[in-house]
């Protein structure tokens, strides 16, 4: 576990908001340079790849309407998404990305971070 603390609550590198905020950090980036998103980088933020972790993480994004462009199918906790080299940031996803106060701790978080460990 690491030491730094959100919200006084311990914080891993594969918990929600940091995936969340990496991901959104990603594509704010991709964005902002006219890259194409990578499949691969895009799945190589979560530490340990784990597909419906993932999955689930990006169907929630989209669902809050951080994202779009890529195509969700299924329901309960089963989703398959796929198009990742068409997923972008919306403009509530840089909003979001920039002003809500989880993503700016776990954003200091980063920058105190010099080498994760579990």
């Amino acid at each position: 576990m690491i030491k730094n603390q959100v919200e006084g609550i311990p914080i891993k590198r594969d918990d929600f908001h940091v995936i969340q905020y990496q991901i959104l950090n990603y594509l704010y980036e991709k964005i902002k340079l006219g890259n194409d998103v990578n499949e691969k980088e895009l799945q190589g933020i979560l530490p340990k790849y784990n597909e419906k972790y993932f999955n689930y993480i990006i169907h929630c994004m989209e669902s809050y309407r951080l994202i779009e462009g890529i195509k969700v199918v299924g329901s309960g906790k089963l989703y398959e998404v796929t198009n990742f080299n068409k997923c972008y940031i919306t403009p509530i996803g840089i909003e979001y990305l920039f002003k809500e106060l989880l993503m700016k701790e776990v954003k200091e978080y980063f920058d105190g971070i010099k080498e994760w460990k579990n």
